[in-house]
């Protein structure tokens, strides 16, 4: 009954306001419980396997890096690996794009 007794002493604007505002608050909690935190929590997940993505890459460019060192210096010349990995396919000719404008308006 005190309820009915404040909206008559303070008006109908007053308690509507009161309404939005408990009607907000309700929304606000359900949407962080409801949406942000599982966002959170899959953002966090997806931040560590990038993590290791990360770590994995590193530990290959590291390896690839040595292959590469070692290719060189069994080579009988400079630039050894970079034409062994052309011939696998791993790497682009090395043309550069103006060898290749050039080229193509030759043809």
């Amino acid at each position: 009954m005190e309820w009915l007794q404040v909206v008559k002493d303070l008006g109908i604007p007053v308690a509507l306001l009161v309404a939005i505002g408990w009607g907000l608050w309700s929304g606000g909690v359900w949407f962080g419980t409801k949406v942000i935190l599982p966002l959170q929590e899959r953002h966090f997940l997806f931040l560590s396997k990038l993590e290791s993505a990360i770590n994995q890459i590193t530990e290959y460019q590291i390896h690839l890096s040595s292959e590469l060192e070692r290719l060189n210096k069994l080579g009988c010349g400079k630039g050894f690996a970079a034409n062994q990995l052309q011939e696998l396919g791993l790497v682009s000719s090395g043309k550069s794009s103006k060898n290749l404008k050039r080229t193509q308006q030759e043809t």
